[in-house]
């Protein structure tokens, strides 16, 4: 009597060699650390593999087989998810299988999606594109503007690429609508959606990300621009390059004294007047000047008047 055996042979579908036996994985059982889940053409190739480095920064592999499924996988020079073929076997863990999940992992959102605008700030903004641009083209500016706050994504070219963005530049380089992030690379020095008319009236916001990098806001409570570190992501416009270009556009207040005016425990200005000049701080007293602006607490009284007698003297 003849016997006949089936033998199932297993293909390593993995760049590099595994222990047996291989360990499935799915979108809901996700591979340990140091390992990912390379998604064959079928349940048995669909195991985890050894990861070699970062995902976002590996090559394209479309891999070996008789398969062809349409995969996703990020271009680090264009900074774009794109799609592809895969063979089935032997790829690598830059391949994902929408280009949803691709964005998600190497293409992170550098924009705060808009949640800084209140209603207030849009319809100034709208009101500023209708004295800017005209009755003419209102409905083309009010459209793109309407897309901007509710797309909540950077602004793409027709090949789908960020547009990329100059903010040392005295002229935006971002359609109306969008403002340029101030990032640390080409990836996220991007046109973000939501630009307000007025970025002093903004809170700081520190942002997110890995990067430390210098910027400067203005602080309304003081009428200064300060520095703060930004994190890279996830900003507003109230972030300057440098200190010259936070006051350019901010104006902050002329400081009349000789050293800083008094301020309150929350760091705003005390602003006095010649008919009540007694609101002023010890050891300060009220510079009457030419507008309410400078009209505020300066360092002295008698205090400091006996001290720089002192000083003198001596």
């Amino acid at each position: 009597m003849l016997f006949m055996f089936q033998i199932s042979v297993f293909v390593n579908p993995c760049r590099q060699p595994i222990a047996l036996p291989a360990q499935p994985c799915s979108t809901s059982r996700p591979c340990s650390a140091g390992t990912y889940c390379h998604y064959g053409l079928t349940p048995e190739t669909t195991i985890c593999c050894s990861l070699e480095g970062n995902p976002c920064d590996q090559p394209l592999v479309t891999g070996i087989g008789s398969g062809s499924q349409q995969r996703w996988y990020y271009n680090a020079q264009r900074g774009t998810c794109e799609m592809f073929l895969y063979k089935g076997l032997k790829g690598n863990a830059n391949n994902f299988l929408s280009q949803q999940s691709c964005e998600h992992s190497c293409r992170p959102n550098p924009c705060a999606e808009g949640k800084h605008l209140t209603l207030h700030q849009i319809r100034f903004q709208i009101l500023i594109i209708l004295i800017i641009h005209g009755l003419s083209s209102h409905i083309l500016e009010l459209e793109s503007f309407k897309k901007a706050i509710s797309s909540g994504r950077p602004y793409s070219t027709p090949d789908g690429r960020y547009l990329s963005c100059d903010v040392s530049l005295e002229v935006s380089s971002c359609p109306s609508g969008y403002w340029c992030n101030p990032g640390a690379t080409r990836h996220t020095a991007v046109c973000c959606p939501g630009a307000v008319a007025d970025p002093c009236t903004l809170p700081v916001i520190t942002g997110e990300g890995d990067e430390e990098l210098e910027r400067y806001y203005y602080d309304a409570a003081t009428k200064t621009c300060r520095a703060f570190t930004y994190r890279g992501m996830k900003g507003n416009q109230n972030n300057f390059l440098t200190m010259t270009a936070c006051e350019q556009q901010c104006q902050p207040l002329e400081n009349p004294c000789i050293g800083q005016p008094a301020t309150t425990a929350a760091g705003q200005v005390i602003f006095c007047s010649a008919t009540n000049k007694e609101m002023c701080p010890v050891n300060f007293w009220c510079h009457v000047g030419a507008t309410p602006e400078t009209t505020v607490c300066c360092p002295g009284g008698s205090f400091f008047f006996l001290n720089s007698v002192i000083h003198f003297l001596m």
